[in-house]
């Protein structure tokens, strides 16, 4: 059952998978760009400190603990969007599903972020990032979602025991049944010569 506790569970994981490729991908970024890899992980932290915080490239408590809360926190929301509309729980995904389903909410994440977000709470990624580069970030992300989902909804391994514990046990034979050719009232069974009456044993 698609519940919001389910999807909340699942997008916590799911979002904490993505927060981490995605934050790697900033990291590689921000240094393939010549800003260093700190700088696009301090920029989401211009929600609390402003435009001061788009200049600050080293690693530091106020802007780069802040901005990587920031970007975990959104991801996280992300994931749980992804497990509630894009993931339902119910159905066992298959990978092109999952990758479609990851790639549609990374889509949303980034018209969201950049199309419907005042400057102010955007991530801040696109100050120091290309657009290659910005594009690997949301490209990771929805690896990261893709690989939760596929990850937390297989499908349930096969030849699993019983609640008994009883896997690999063959059932008991039932009780012999008396062959269909024991026709003489002396008890022979057989046919043709084959047959060995029971008064011919005891003999």
């Amino acid at each position: 059952m698609n519940t919001w506790t389910d999807a909340l569970r699942r997008g916590l994981i799911g979002g904490s998978i993505a927060s981490a490729a995605s934050a790697v991908a900033l990291m590689i970024g921000g240094r393939a760009c010549g800003c260093g890899p700190y700088a696009p992980i301090n920029a989401p932290s211009q929600w609390v400190w402003g435009q001061r915080a788009l200049a600050a490239r080293g690693p530091s408590l106020q802007h780069t603990l802040t901005g990587c809360l920031i970007h975990h926190g959104s991801s996280v929301l992300w994931g749980i969007v992804h497990a509630r509309w894009f993931a339902p729980a119910g159905h066992t995904p298959s990978t092109p599903g999952a990758i479609a389903g990851a790639t549609a909410t990374a889509g949303l994440a980034c018209i969201v972020d950049y199309k419907l977000t005042p400057p102010r709470l955007r991530p801040g990624f696109e100050h120091h990032l290309s657009r290659p580069a910005l594009t690997a970030v949301y490209a990771a992300l929805a690896i990261g979602l893709a690989a939760s989902t596929l990850a937390l909804q297989r499908p349930a391994r096969r030849g699993c025991p019983d609640e008994g514990g009883t896997e690999g046990i063959a059932p008991s034979p039932g009780p012999a049944t008396p062959r269909s050719d024991c026709t003489t009232t002396d008890g022979s069974c057989g046919a043709g010569s084959a047959g060995i009456s029971a008064t011919q044993i005891e003999a």
